[in-house]
């Protein structure tokens, strides 16, 4: 449970991170406001399996 929980709030920190750095890149909506919102999450998903593998990896190997 532990390793779930840091590996969503590592996905939400590097996500925020990325957003900061890359901004709004992709043209997923066209209202400006949700369309950050849904960089956010698609940076997220991006991020989500590699952040997952990392984690777990750690945690096995700690």
């Amino acid at each position: 449970m532990p390793a779930i929980i840091l590996t969503l709030a590592l996905v939400f920190v590097l996500a925020s991170i990325g957003w900061l750095l890359l901004g709004s890149r992709l043209r997923l909506l066209a209202d400006p406001k949700l369309n950050d919102r849904a960089n956010l999450a698609a940076y997220a998903a991006i991020l989500l399996p590699l952040v997952f593998v990392v984690v777990f990896y750690l945690v096995e190997h700690l």
